[in-house]
């Protein structure tokens, strides 16, 4: 997932966290500790925290997401430690005060064993008393169709004035809690297509008593639940930490 087409059409179509959420995740921190962030992508949250003053370390497997994560970083003076690892099997050298993982990104892992052997890997990544926090929706509007196909599309314009096209169509199995995707993007310039790309993926969702009966089970406690919203979607957040 994620290559170069559906990086542009990401980078342009979701601008950089505002200062509301960067006050919202720095609460759970102080300054002097150490954060990661795997799926970093470009930096949408990771360079914000940055600019703040606090020291986020960055994962990802998109060789083309974490280029232009790399390029942002290095346009805005700043400098931090990004590595290319999948989520699913990163090996870090240190362990780390906090994990954030936003957005629903945790949600693309699939299929479910996949997400449990990643839990297992982030408590083992916390320091003692070290804190997950991730972003989580349920896609409410998937609970209405088993096997029938969710079609559209969305444009964003560069600053180069090309159209990056993306359309899609997804397909949820309600019963197994989770969809499938299927994109193309499609970037035109003066009407003329001069890029394409394919992308696949899956997207699950967990109900909320539910995922924090995994948590415990996957070794961590104090777990709480909160909400905020972005873009006009509103987001549970789970808070949860590894026993000291």
């Amino acid at each position: 997932m994620y290559q170069k087409l559906c990086t542009e059409f990401y980078d342009n179509d979701k601008p950089l966290a505002n200062k509301q959420e960067v006050d919202f995740y720095g609460q759970f921190f102080n300054k002097e500790q150490l954060i990661l962030e795997p799926m970093c992508g470009t930096g949408r949250l990771l360079i914000p925290m940055l600019e703040a003053g606090f020291k986020v370390h960055g994962v990802d497997n998109s060789i083309p997401m974490l280029a232009n994560c790399k390029e942002r970083l290095k346009q805005r003076h700043l400098n931090t430690e990004i590595f290319e690892a999948s989520i699913t099997e990163m090996k870090l050298s240190r362990q780390y005060d906090g994990i954030i993982i936003p957005f629903g990104s945790f949600q693309l892992l699939y299929p479910r064993t996949v997400a449990y052997k990643t839990l297992e890997l982030l408590h083992q990544s916390l320091k003692p008393g070290g804190k997950l926090i991730l972003d989580m929706f349920i896609p409410w509007e998937a609970m209405y169709l088993n096997g029938e196909v969710e079609v559209g599309e969305k444009h964003t314009t560069l600053l180069d004035s090309s159209v990056i096209t993306q359309k899609f169509n997804n397909q949820a199995n309600k019963i197994e809690q989770y969809s499938v995707g299927h994109s193309i993007y499609e970037k035109k310039m003066n009407d003329k297509i001069i890029a394409i790309e394919e992308e696949k993926g899956h997207l699950c969702w967990y109900f909320l008593y539910e995922f924090e009966l995994i948590l415990e089970k996957y070794g961590f406690s104090n777990i709480k639940r909160l909400s905020k919203t972005i873009d006009n979607e509103t987001l549970t957040v789970y808070v949860a930490e590894k026993p000291s």
